[in-house]
């Protein structure tokens, strides 16, 4: 499986601790356009551990996996944080 390209939560707590908690935070990607247009990203608080697979409609590569009963860990499939 494709390596995923991301920052652990202790990671994102060294970055957080910089910043004052009043901050505003949002997520950006890419849109996907010629001009790469980097698209800010809402977010509504809600947090749950999924598994992702990997996918070729995606920018990163990976996408939710929807269905469970369609996750394979033995073929890669892993459970990250995700935060919408």
């Amino acid at each position: 499986m494709k390596e995923l390209n991301t920052i652990s939560v202790g990671e994102l707590k060294a970055i957080l601790e910089n910043y004052d908690d009043e901050t505003p935070v949002a997520f950006a990607c890419n849109y996907g356009d010629r001009g790469r247009t980097l698209q800010v990203i809402n977010i509504h608080g809600n947090d749950s551990m999924e598994y992702i697979h990997e996918t070729a409609y995606s920018e990163s590569g990976f996408a939710v996996t929807r269905n469970l009963d369609d996750c394979d860990e033995d073929d890669g499939d892993q459970e990250v944080l995700i935060i919408r």
